[in-house]
């Protein structure tokens, strides 16, 4: 048995045995004559009620000790995934959002470089690709001089539009990211000084600042990527 489909395993099981026993009751009539449920009583009830909850206690306790055993032999996105079907079932459980978060940091750690990215050069790779359904981050910091590099005279730009290459929706002088997905650009993404995602599928990272073409902008920007795949030749 595959422990990380353990917790989806059971309730497909329960909820199998309950469409049965409910089938068997609308069926049953045709192929017998029916018979009268003799009347339940309150400690009848009870009794049923408390196996339901001592069943329920055991699910979770066994759930929680299997996230532990992937934590503990370092398999930390097995064990969140545990904790995340943990939180699904009774988001009061003590201590396991906390889990959730901190195997999060960690696994962020476990995969984290940083880039230096020159502002003046447009989209540049900075060997990092972004896996499917795995949480990533970019932060950056530093600061830069930003510039046009572009005259006007009394009539404006005659021949040329200083906002070509800006990318609608950011502000200017941003960090923005895209990903390269099969070969074939995304939609740019604001990133700032920080921003945290799941992608859906995978794609290479590309970054640049939000600044029209032919800018003239000069210095570097400090990018730490963390939960990104790294190209072997970088």
């Amino acid at each position: 048995m595959k422990f990380a489909r353990f917790p989806r395993f059971v309730l497909v099981a329960v909820l199998a045995l309950a469409s049965a026993a409910v089938a068997q009751q609308g069926g049953s009539s045709k192929a017998r004559p029916a018979t009268k449920a003799a009347p339940a009583t309150s400690g009848a009830v009870k009794s049923i009620d408390a196996r339901v909850s001592k069943l329920q206690e055991s699910f979770l306790r066994e759930t929680f000790d299997i996230a532990k055993q992937y934590e503990m032999v370092g398999q930390f996105e097995r064990a969140k995934s545990m904790y995340e079907t943990l939180l699904k079932l009774d988001e009061t459980m003590p201590g396991v959002k906390e889990k959730v978060e901190q195997l999060t940091e960690q696994m962020f750690e476990a995969i984290e470089f940083e880039y230096e990215l020159d502002v003046s050069k447009g989209w540049v790779q900075p060997g990092a690709y972004a896996l499917a359904k795995r949480a990533a981050r970019i932060a950056a910091n530093g600061s830069y001089e930003f510039n046009l590099g572009t005259k006007a005279s009394p009539e404006g730009f005659r021949n040329e539009d200083p906002t070509s290459g800006l990318i609608d929706g950011i502000p200017v002088g941003t960090l923005v990211g895209m990903l390269l997905v099969d070969g074939k650009p995304t939609k740019p993404f604001a990133i700032g000084s920080s921003h945290e995602w799941t992608p859906e599928k995978n794609g290479l990272l590309m970054l640049k600042i939000n600044a029209p073409s032919g800018h003239r902008s000069t210095g570097t920007l400090k990018v730490k990527l963390s939960g990104f795949g790294r190209l072997s030749n970088r």
